[in-house]
């Protein structure tokens, strides 16, 4: 009886687990063919604070071109300021693609919090062209990633812009469901081990 028990309980707890989604973004359900589109609050369940969707090409800033992975656009940081991606609940920020729009060897600091509390804070470089930079974050448990763009060298021939804008393509998100949902799931183990008990 005993053993049966170890089983079930170990099903249910690989059950609970890959409850985690992971979630592939990729910007390509706005029209932007005429123009940048400020992405929504609840695209992909999360909030989106300056973060535009934008057509890779064909347009000639090469950092639109060069963090395109799945077309038709990427998403960019509105004038190089600040963005953030925020939830009522934790999600882990996974990787993503990403290029500088205007500037070659740029940084970009990105924050994760969970509530007020700073848990993950990290700077990366990334050029302006191919190859576009492959981050991999792993900031798991957070409610809120803030990006800061800053540095880098100006490409001469992108004929002014907005320096710190950088670009970003299939961003990898993983959510995991509310409490009540995994209670759920838990009261349902407990019955199912009752239920054997008594049989």
């Amino acid at each position: 009886m005993k053993i049966k028990m170890v089983i079930i309980l170990s099903v249910v707890f690989i059950a609970v687990s890959s409850f985690a989604q992971s979630t592939l973004i990729t910007f390509d359900e706005f029209d932007a063919s005429t123009g940048r589109v400020r992405i929504p609050n609840g695209y992909q369940g999360l909030n989106w604070a300056n973060f535009f969707a934008f057509p890779g090409a064909p347009y000639t800033d090469p950092g639109y071109q060069a963090a395109l992975v799945s077309g038709p656009n990427v998403a960019f940081n509105g004038g190089g300021a600040p963005a953030d991606i925020s939830s009522t609940s934790t999600f882990s920020l996974v990787s993503g693609y990403f290029t500088g729009v205007f500037n070659d060897g740029m940084s970009i600091e990105v924050q994760g919090y969970d509530g007020a509390t700073l848990l993950y804070d990290q700077t990366y470089t990334i050029s302006l062209n191919e190859p576009r930079d492959y981050i991999v974050f792993n900031f798991n448990g957070i409610t809120d990633a803030h990006f800061i763009s800053s540095g880098g060298t100006a490409d001469p021939n992108n004929g002014g812009g907005y320096g710190f804008e950088f670009a970003v393509d299939n961003l990898s998100i993983s959510t995991v469901p509310e409490p009540s949902c995994l209670a759920l799931v838990g009261l349902g183990a407990i019955s199912l081990v009752v239920y054997r008990r008594r049989k």
